[in-house]
């Protein structure tokens, strides 16, 4: 195959090309939509190389030593191919996994969860049902991530008396929306959902994987649309599970996928939760699988509300 004009080996095709059948992707669509110079830290806390496609609506992602491992171990691929492929689930769509002969590093190109040619989004959140929750996007702007970290006493000091940047305050802003904020559906909408939640997670579970994340983009539709019948609650778009549902007279479409599910549960991470039991604020995100899963289904189960719709 070739990826941004380079040729890379792929492993496992036989496997990967039936999901890029399933979703009608190209053999080749990566041929001239991706360049390698646009990679950068940006694939979560490990730092692993992160890049969109120049279309936006694939990724290239860098794996690191534990999403190697989940990923080439065993049958982890078949298995993934026959969750994503059985129209319930809401896992991104993998579309090969590769190796630059350059660099020797191995990269997973993935589907976007979300349509790229919408430019302005209303909500996006990033969310795991933890105190690691965050606002990626709010009313059409980018929430800046913020972190307070120890070594910046300057800012602890200004901080004591009050003195935060905005920057930092619309962060935690948005971290506390995430994490408390309803997501509106219909029942029948939650219900198809969560089935879906809840057949992922037993996959995910039994892959002993934890540290995944929710995508929600959140966009109000145009008027001209609102002629749409509302019985027609589900948009089946190739690579996005999306949904369109009526608050009052407003029309929204609420894309949702589940992002970043290829952590297991490694020595490092048993080290981490010991750590962050003691310091990081809760609930924590790095726990055994199984208490990842139910955490995710519970919170879940109330982040998505079912309160009555009007037209």
């Amino acid at each position: 195959m070739i990826v941004g004009n380079e040729l890379v080996e792929i492993l496992h095709d036989e496997i990967f090309i039936t999901i890029r059948s399933k979703f009608g992707v190209s053999d080749e669509f990566l041929l001239t939509n991706f360049d390698f110079g646009n990679l950068h830290e940006g694939g979560g806390k490990g730092g692993s190389l992160l890049s969109r496609s120049t279309c936006g609506n694939f990724f290239v992602k860098e794996l690191s030593i534990s999403d190697k491992h989940t990923m080439l171990n065993g049958n982890f691929c078949e298995l993934y191919a026959e969750r994503v492929l059985s129209n319930d689930s809401l896992l991104c769509r993998i579309f090969c996994v590769f190796t630059r002969r350059i660099d020797g590093k191995y990269y997973i190109a993935m589907g976007n969860c979300i349509p790229a040619c919408e430019k302005s989004w209303d909500l996006i959140y990033d969310l795991k049902g933890t105190a690691d929750d965050k606002t990626l996007v709010r009313n059409g702007k980018i929430v800046d991530e913020v972190h307070k970290r120890f070594w910046r006493l300057d800012w602890m000091f200004l901080e004591a008396f009050g003195k935060v940047s905005k920057k930092r305050v619309r962060y935690v802003e948005g971290k506390r929306g995430a994490y408390t904020s309803s997501i509106l559906l219909t029942s029948e909408q939650k219900r198809e959902i969560m089935l879906m939640i809840k057949r992922d997670l037993q996959f995910f579970i039994k892959q002993d994987l934890m540290d995944y994340s929710m995508i929600v983009a959140i966009k109000q539709v145009d008027k001209m649309y609102a002629t749409i019948p509302f019985e027609n609650t589900k948009t089946c778009m190739n690579m996005y599970n999306s949904f369109k549902v009526w608050h009052g007279d407003k029309l929204y479409i609420v894309y949702v996928g589940i992002i970043d599910f290829l952590q297991g549960w490694t020595t490092g991470k048993r080290v981490a939760h010991i750590i962050k039991c003691i310091f990081a604020p809760k609930p924590i995100s790095t726990v055994h699988p199984v208490i990842y899963a139910e955490q995710f289904e519970k919170f879940f189960e109330k982040k998505f509300s079912t309160e009555e719709h009007t037209r």
